[in-house]
């Protein structure tokens, strides 16, 4: 009864359908919300605009954000998506690059080319991730740890560490 009469914000569209749970639409209007704002439409087949019917046709005031709201919502819900839309993992390609297209200092020698504000985005994006990969030449060349540091609030769970090494150049520890 706490809910009566309140206003939902959702990031995704409230599912219509049993699956290993009841319908998400469905709890929200037992338990009488108003209104709800809806960020974006899930697109599966599933669902594609039911839950909103579903809510609309109880009376529920259901408002589309649109929008930069949207965008933030579909950038949020990327790893969902690419998952059940497209039946593979979300990817995030990072690397630092100089003005002159290198990813690494000219010299050869240990130097960060990229800014401290890049850096802690790294760490942002680790801590998000399910797990980080580099090839070998990387972990040859920089050791890197690969962890998710400097966040705040600090990290839940640290990503799987993936080295990709074709030649078997590492060794086993």
């Amino acid at each position: 009864g706490d809910a009566a009469g309140a206003t939902v914000y959702v990031g995704l569209e409230p599912c219509s359908h049993h699956g290993s749970t009841p319908p998400c639409a469905d709890a929200l209007i037992e338990a009488g919300v108003a209104r709800a704002v809806v960020s974006m439409v899930d697109p599966t087949d599933k669902v594609n605009g039911a839950g909103i019917a579903r809510l609309r046709q109880a009376s529920v005031d259901v408002e589309m954000a649109g929008g930069d709201v949207e965008r933030r919502a579909r950038r949020a819900n990327a790893g969902w998506l690419a998952l059940s839309l497209l039946g593979r993992p979300h990817v995030t390609y990072k690397a630092a690059v100089s003005a002159d297209g290198r990813t690494a200092a000219a010299s050869g020698g240990p130097r960060w080319i990229s800014s401290e504000e890049s850096r802690a985005l790294v760490h942002e994006m680790r801590a998000e991730s399910d797990a980080v990969m580099v090839g070998s030449g990387t972990v040859l060349a920089d050791d890197p740890l690969l962890t998710a540091r400097d966040c705040d609030p600090p990290a839940e769970r640290q990503p799987l560490r993936v080295v990709l090494d074709r030649r078997g150049r590492l060794p086993a520890t």
